[in-house]
């Protein structure tokens, strides 16, 4: 199979490495042998380039291998935030007419809370949380890679007993939480949280460690920075998927190179269990559009669906088709634990074990600069 590169000629020059499987091999060792499987272009955003995925032989994860560099990766996040995209994508945050009861975003917000709530021990005597609490007896919510904001801004504004901060790389993104929706968000990487140790009750990364080049770092940060007894709750596309078996490279989750890793519910756990947490719990919540958008990219096959929409009868057609089938399909893909999303939570221990947690301690954090998402 031919490596990954950039297929055409653009102005930035894209700079590639190799890297082993974050859950079977320790950062900096030899990538061990992968099972190759095929190459993907960018079907999101339509950036230039093929990209080799690979099946990791120990845990069955799907990675990007070679992929860019971390100074070259910040190229394939150029659309991430565009003025066009974020209208749009603001206005979903907040809700057509404000937070509305049936604003999609809020109701995801409230869900995963009530997942996370139900894990977590009465707030009271403590000290204050943080900067953003007022008091001790709130629970101190740091939401990692938190985007435009959308889960702390309908999470806090719905429960006064949350305190919410958040981290997101992207500095349009943070100007917005910041200035649209009053909220406390810095900008900054996984790998590097602002914050001390012990500050919080929950870490959240949804949607972060498949971005991430180094994921073991980003999660013994979320350890660090976590109280005793707090809880982590992750969400990621699932490397199990029983759609990317069928559709391969035309899986809508697939989307390389910004989605590095493709993780296994086991290499998860594993991956969890390592940075020293415990109780790991798993569940694989209905996603829209696994079906939709995978059909769409099969059939039309654009040059980036942001850039190239399909046109609208033959896309109105699919969609009421895939409809009626999609909803009872990925219900069933969850309960055989093979749909397209897996989330998972676990806590930190009451008392740490010093042998429990390797990743936290310094000898990860000396690779972040090394592997390291741009800023």
């Amino acid at each position: 199979m031919a490596e990954a590169g950039p297929a055409d000629a653009e102005v930035q020059e894209v700079h590639w490495e190799r890297a082993g499987c974050p859950v079977c091999a320790p950062p900096g060792d030899v990538p061990a042998a992968a099972s190759p499987q095929f190459l993907a272009p960018d079907h999101l955003f339509g950036r230039p380039g093929v990209f080799s995925l690979v099946r990791c032989p120990g845990c069955g994860s799907l990675r990007v291998d070679p992929r860019p560099t971390a100074d070259s990766l910040g190229f394939y996040y150029v659309d991430y935030y565009t003025p066009e995209g974020q209208r749009d994508a603001e206005a979903l945050q907040l809700g057509v007419g404000g937070d509305v009861p049936s604003n999609p975003v809020r109701k995801l917000a409230l869900r995963r809370w009530q997942e996370i709530r139900r894990r977590l021990p009465a707030p009271g005597g403590r000290p204050a949380p943080g900067p953003a609490a007022g008091a001790a007896d709130r629970w101190t919510v740091l939401d990692v890679g938190c985007g435009l904001g959308g889960f702390l801004h309908h999470l806090t504004t719905a429960e006064p007993s949350v305190a919410g901060l958040g981290v997101e790389d992207a500095a349009r993104a943070v100007r917005f939480a910041r200035e649209e929706l009053g909220l406390d968000v810095h900008e900054g990487r996984a790998e590097r949280l602002p914050w001390p140790d012990g500050c919080a009750d929950v870490v959240t990364l949804w949607h972060v460690l498949e971005h991430s080049p180094a994921p073991t770092v980003a999660l013994a940060e979320a350890y660090r920075v976590l109280r005793p007894g707090g809880v982590l709750a992750v969400e990621v596309p699932h490397g199990g998927s029983l759609l990317l078996t069928v559709f391969r490279r035309r899986w809508f989750f697939l989307q390389p190179p910004t989605h590095l890793h493709l993780f296994t519910e086991r290499a998860l756990r594993q991956l969890v269990r390592r940075a020293g947490f415990v109780d790991p719990a798993s569940s694989f919540p209905f996603v829209p559009l696994e079906l939709l958008g995978s059909l769409l990219l099969a059939v039309f096959r654009p040059r980036g669906l942001r850039h190239r929409p399909p046109r609208m009868l033959a896309l109105v057609a699919i969609a009421l088709a895939v409809l009626l089938v999609e909803t009872p399909l990925l219900l069933l893909l969850g309960r055989l634990r093979r749909s397209g999303v897996v989330r998972l939570f676990a806590r930190k221990p009451e008392v740490a074990d010093p042998g429990a947690a390797p990743t936290s301690a310094g000898s990860a954090r000396r690779g972040v600069d090394d592997e390291s998402p741009p800023s």
